[in-house]
């Protein structure tokens, strides 16, 4: 069922962006757990993909059939939305925010077409 591929792509998506947001920012932008905490990385991770995972898998199917424009007008949306998220919940410049955005989703988006196949 339709319902059930999107829950298994709902947690995997979750648990691929939501380590590479922690590496990422501990690593890659040196923040300490006193600049974000954890929990903030954790809560962003899951709430970023909860919010933008339905509307990209029920919402905008309804409005473009095309798939490959729905895949680039889709990434594109959730990676500005994520964006979004990103910038009021760690409170990171937009900057930082695109990196972890478009780092995130290319890394799950290309996990899942290789899992799932193009």
């Amino acid at each position: 069922m339709y319902e059930h591929q999107f829950l298994k792509s709902l947690c995997l998506t979750i648990v691929i962006e939501t380590p590479i947001l922690f590496i990422i920012i501990r690593y890659f932008f040196a923040l300490s757990r006193a600049a974000v905490s954890n929990r903030l990385i954790l809560f962003s991770g899951v709430i970023s993909s909860g919010f933008t995972l339905p509307y990209l898998w029920f919402v905008l199917p309804a409005f473009i059939g095309n798939h490959r424009l729905y895949v680039v007008v889709g990434e594109l949306s959730v990676t500005l939305v994520e964006m979004i998220i990103f910038r009021f919940v760690l409170e990171l410049n937009l900057r930082r925010c695109c990196i972890l955005s478009v780092i995130s989703n290319l890394c799950s988006y290309l996990f899942g077409a290789v899992l799932f196949g193009f």
